[in-house]
């Protein structure tokens, strides 16, 4: 099953302005999953929204810095959101439920990518054959990983967070 989730791309966005923010998977990430109970603009960290991006076409744009552990806490205030109880479900059926009930979830992770690691975050968004399913912002949609190899890059110390909001109250649809 997973989540019918609206994907916000961190790379390659604005239409024709083609505008990448390489470090603002985490911003692209509570956006994701605020859409899912509301419209609107999204607040994030406001203090972290000031970093000199250079684009493709020349221009410098905005984007936001990466977010540490210290920020965590504005960010949750402002989007709404809290940690899982638990962390990252045993098993993909255990994770299905926590979906129905919460919607996506935050999930910060370790990511290895052109030959290095680097924090991450995605959308947990569904949930099948033993593998999640999440939208990274990397213009990556609907992408799969085993649950167990997928724990085994969870970022130390950083919690999954989900919205803070009434069991089953979000507004995605649900697909077998």
């Amino acid at each position: 099953m997973y989540l019918d989730v609206p994907f916000v791309s961190q790379l390659d966005f604005g239409g024709n302005q083609h505008l990448d923010d390489p470090t603002g998977c985490w911003y692209a990430t509570a956006c994701m999953i605020a859409y899912s109970f509301e419209a609107g603009p999204r607040q994030g960290v406001p203090a972290l929204y000031s970093r000199p991006l250079p684009q493709a076409d020349g221009t410098v744009r905005m984007g936001h810095w990466t977010i540490s552990k210290g920020w965590l806490p504005t960010l949750m205030q402002n989007e709404h959101l809290v940690e899982l109880d638990g962390g990252l479900p045993a098993t993909t059926e255990a994770l299905e439920v926590e979906l129905m009930i919460w919607g996506p979830l935050f999930l910060p992770w370790i990511k290895t990518a052109g030959g290095s690691s680097y924090g991450h975050a995605s959308a947990i968004i569904g949930a099948r054959d033993g593998s999640m399913i999440y939208h990274d912002p990397e213009n990556a949609p609907r992408s799969e990983m085993k649950l167990d190899d997928m724990r085994a890059k969870l970022a130390a110390g950083w919690p999954l967070l989900r919205r803070d909001a009434e069991p089953f109250s979000y507004m995605a649809g649900i697909h077998a």
